[in-house]
């Protein structure tokens, strides 16, 4: 497979945090009473946190910029979902296409 290099989907950053176990808990119960994933929870904790420390106008620039990345991201799967759907219906056609000149045994 063709390496794709640095596209937008591959740029998200990953943290893995370890809690202690009580405070873990903690985490666990709010998040199950307000019915979210632990992941959503934090990023918006953190995103929150971000946007007190840095100011409102930096983050939502970085906000912005993320968001015409994502958009990047969305628009190349369409586009790559269209070209596949293309591929299949011409690969069809061409299985079911008979040469008329071709003499069988």
């Amino acid at each position: 497979m063709k390496d794709k290099g640095d596209y937008p989907g591959k740029k998200r950053k990953h943290i893995n945090i370890l809690l202690e176990p009580h405070r873990g808990e903690l985490l666990a119960s709010y998040v199950e009473k307000v019915q979210k994933k632990r992941s959503d929870v934090l990023r918006d904790i953190i995103y929150d946190f971000l946007k007190e420390e840095v100011g409102l106008e930096v983050y939502s620039e970085a906000e912005k910029k993320d968001q015409l990345e994502w958009d990047q991201v969305v628009r190349n799967r369409s586009d790559g979902r269209a070209l596949a759907k293309l591929i299949r219906s011409t690969q069809s056609k061409a299985k079911g296409f008979i040469d008329t000149n071709e003499e069988f045994p």
